[in-house]
């Protein structure tokens, strides 16, 4: 047998069984189940519960058939019925509408208002946290000029101090590369130095004397003597100069170590004097020295400018003007 809509051959499948067929009860045609828009689903329903199934054709000639038995009237009737039914339903639905959007209109209304409000609440706060700030900002400035005022103050006094230090040793030297000795004469060296340059000391002349620390880097701690006047220590350093060769043999040791004689400085322009002997090294400066009131003195040559270093931020200006 062949579908009577594709006039295809219908072959009962165990696979497809949407390609089976069913059967139309009123013209009893054939047809296939997907030709009919029926799956497997469908059709078993059908193929077992025993239904009547009418094809498209049957199912619309039926439907004619009922309306002109019916009449005319009946129609009519009927959809006017359905019309009135539509106009109630169309106005409930209107109706619940215009009432579910009211109520949403009413619902935005209140909310848009709230949010109004919070938004003047929250402008109303950034105004005046904008006013803390700018009051804030105002102090933070004014605690910075007081701090650099302060910190340019505490530099100042920090010089004067220093340099009130330095200034109470302008009578001091210091002595190195003179062995030590157990029981030894710190003064009697002392003496015997000013021999050995020229420059006669008696003990009344000397305030202090004494060795200083070990220093790792030394074989011997160094001698610091402090003199009554100041001329005397700055004879000694004028005939130090001159006396390149002033060495242990000239006290009658047996060793010829160098003797070195150096101001004595204060630890605060130690350590300055230290961070410029790296600068000078480092920028290749030609001069650097301790004058006799105990400043720190460089010069790039002989056709510069000589700089006073008192701070570390004379250190830094040198460094930010290397050429």
């Amino acid at each position: 047998m062949n579908c009577h809509k594709c006039n295809k051959l219908i072959v009962r499948s165990s696979k497809d069984k949407a390609t089976n067929k069913i059967q139309c009860s009123e013209c009893r045609e054939n047809f296939h189940g997907q030709c009919v828009g029926f799956g497997e689903t469908e059709l078993s329903v059908y193929e077992t519960s025993g239904r009547k199934w009418l094809c498209s054709n049957c199912a619309h000639d039926r439907r004619l058939s009922r309306s002109y038995s019916d009449g005319g009237d009946a129609l009519s009737q009927d959809s006017n019925n359905e019309i009135a039914s539509l106009k109630i339903l169309i106005k409930d639905l209107g109706e619940k509408l215009d009432s579910g959007l009211k109520r949403i209109e009413t619902d935005l209304g209140k909310s848009l208002e709230s949010c109004h409000e919070k938004l003047d609440e929250n402008a109303a706060l950034l105004s005046a946290q904008q006013l803390i700030i700018e009051k804030q900002n105002q102090i933070i400035e004014s605690l910075k000029s007081d701090k650099l005022a302060l910190s340019k103050k505490v530099t100042e006094l920090s010089v004067r101090l220093t340099d009130l230090e330095q200034y109470s040793r302008s009578n001091t030297l210091e002595i190195h590369g003179i062995p030590g000795s157990q029981n030894e004469n710190v003064a009697g060296i002392v003496m015997e130095i000013g021999k050995a340059l020229d420059v006669p000391i008696k003990e009344d002349m000397i305030v202090a004397c004494h060795r200083l620390k070990q220093k790792n880097n030394r074989p011997s701690p160094g001698i610091i003597v402090k003199f009554v006047h100041r001329t005397v220590k700055e004879r000694i350093m004028e005939r130090r100069r001159v006396k390149r060769t002033l060495s242990t043999r000239h006290l009658g040791l047996a060793s010829d170590t160098p003797i070195y004689i150096n101001q004595s400085l204060c630890q605060e322009r130690a350590i300055l004097f230290a961070k410029a002997k790296k600068v000078k090294k480092e920028l290749n400066f030609k001069f650097l020295w301790i004058d006799r009131t105990g400043n720190i003195k460089i010069r790039r040559d002989e056709t510069s400018t000589i700089c006073v270093i008192k701070t570390d931020s004379d250190i830094e200006k040198l460094a930010g003007n290397r050429v």
